[in-house]
């Protein structure tokens, strides 16, 4: 197999976002899990965030996505979801994940996630954005899913085989969340800048 008619081309805007340092957030994954089990290549967002200080009391979690078949409607919100790292301890993360999306395309999606003082959500008490980088395009010609599960069958037969393919886009690199990729951030820690 040549080429990869679902990855992003070297002229696509897929710079990795930066991961950021909030109020009470820092960034830890993001990444589209990519679905194939339907007739469409769909994914869905997976964002992780590390909480920096104990949310006030009665707070509410949300987040706000693009949503990738139309940037100008109404963008999806998600509940967070509260993750304990120590069965000991308070949660220490918040978890996102969005609905199944299609149209997804080489580019950068805006996220955001605010923390409300209740449910009531009238008083915004924090707001912590970022993107979510998509290296897959599922509306560009050609993308389908079987061509998809075709690409990543001929990568693992590379994988398994020990020999090297072509040097290029990965198929689907950065996206996952599900086991499917790696993220795709930047390590914050190497990023030294006060946020």
């Amino acid at each position: 197999m040549d080429s990869f008619l679902c990855g992003c081309s070297s002229s696509d805007d897929v710079r990795v976002p930066v991961a950021k340092r909030s109020k009470y957030f820092e960034d830890l994954s993001a990444s589209f899990a990519l679905n194939t089990s339907g007739r469409e290549l769909t994914g869905r967002y997976s964002w992780m965030l590390e909480l920096r200080r104990p949310l006030p009391a009665g707070a509410v979690v949300e987040a706000e996505m693009e949503d990738p078949r139309d940037k100008f409607a109404p963008p999806l919100v998600v509940p967070g979801m509260l993750v304990k790292t120590n069965e000991e301890a308070p949660p220490t993360r918040i978890y996102f994940l969005g609905p199944a999306v299609s149209g997804l395309r080489c580019r950068r999606y805006p996220v955001s996630a605010k923390v409300y003082a209740d449910a009531s959500k009238q008083k915004l008490l924090s707001e912590h954005s970022n993107h979510v980088l998509s290296r897959v395009d599922t509306v560009g010609g050609g993308c389908s899913v079987e061509r998809f599960k075709e690409a990543v069958a001929e990568m693992e037969r590379r994988v398994n085989s020990g020999t090297k393919g072509s040097r290029g886009q990965a198929a689907g690199g950065g996206e996952g969340g599900g086991g499917d990729g790696d993220s795709a951030w930047t390590d914050v820690s190497k990023d030294k800048r006060k946020k």
